[in-house]
């Protein structure tokens, strides 16, 4: 899975098989960055995954990418 290179410096969330909700307790306080080799594993076995929003996410799918690569442009949407 290619992961576009804007988003990259974001904290990724792991989505479930049913691609709505995350998998791990207390995904909130997880830091999966690009390199973390759950996260790796995860996105290798074809599995969703989302962008951590401070205590929220977002899931990443088709035109969401778009959106997120534009934001994380922005000055108000920021990498931690």
């Amino acid at each position: 899975m290619d992961i576009p290179k804007r988003l990259q410096g974001l904290n990724f969330v792991l989505i479930g098989g049913d691609g709505k909700q995350p998998i791990e307790k207390q995904w909130q306080k997880k830091i999966h960055k690009l390199d973390c080799p759950i996260f790796q594993k995860h996105i290798s076995e074809g599995k969703n995954y989302g962008v951590q929003m401070n205590n929220s996410f977002i899931e990443v799918e088709g035109e969401l990418i778009t959106l997120l690569e534009t934001l994380a442009g922005e000055t108000y949407f920021t990498c931690p």
